[in-house]
């Protein structure tokens, strides 16, 4: 059985217009929105179990408030193309009662004034965000409507894509089926634990009443 790995990333394309240019008088260019929005269903996700997925108020704040959190803002998922990150104060990072909320400083480089140019034209129109799921809440009242809500994350990344909403990409870690099966098998794990152990118990209590006889 393959081993549950919670630290994975998964890159998930999110669909957002509200993101928007701004330029201040000294020339600075600003790319500013929001990268998640929360609560908003994503569109059925997956291939042999279809899912729904969001993000609870709050999910970011822990890894917000940390010390050595630094995300990075990247073009295309691409490591090699760093438009800015929260280390040196290019990217500020914020959640509010909407959602999550970023201020992206554009460099004064090729890359960053193309980049400017390729969103004010409309070419590149969504956000990705590349997570690290901490913990979740799957509800499977409905078979047909399963809903998968991550409630605590980190969150390496986010970047500019082309793709459509929520469309899983080449960069990702692994599939989004995967996040189902993983969170199947690690409750089948613990249901066999728990089980091993209430058998154990029970044994137990049997020695006990045969040894007071």
């Amino acid at each position: 059985m393959k081993k549950v790995d919670f630290n994975e990333k998964e890159i998930r394309a999110i669909a957002t217009s509200n993101f928007e240019i701004r330029e201040k008088e000294d020339g600075k260019k600003f790319i500013e929105g929001y990268a998640i929005e929360w609560e908003q269903l994503s569109i059925p996700l997956g291939y042999w179990t279809k899912f729904r997925e969001k993000f609870r108020k709050g999910a970011f704040s822990e890894y917000l408030s940390a010390t050595d959190s630094d995300t990075k803002f990247l073009v295309g998922h691409n490591i090699n193309i760093v438009l800015g990150r929260c280390k040196n104060n290019t990217l500020e990072l914020k959640e509010d009662d909407k959602g999550l909320w970023f201020s992206l400083d554009l460099p004064n480089t090729t890359q960053g004034n193309d980049t400017h140019e390729s969103v004010k034209r409309g070419d590149v129109d969504k956000i990705s965000v590349g997570f690290k799921m901490i913990s979740q809440e799957w509800d499977e009242t409905d078979e047909t409507n399963i809903v998968r809500t991550v409630t605590k994350a980190n969150l390496p990344e986010i970047s500019l894509t082309a793709w459509p909403a929520y469309e899983q990409t080449s960069a990702s870690a692994r599939s989004i089926d995967d996040a189902y099966k993983e969170f199947k098998e690690s409750h089948a794990d613990k249901r066999t634990a728990n089980d091993k152990s209430l058998v154990i118990n029970l044994r137990r209590k049997k020695l006990n009443l045969i040894s007071k006889l």
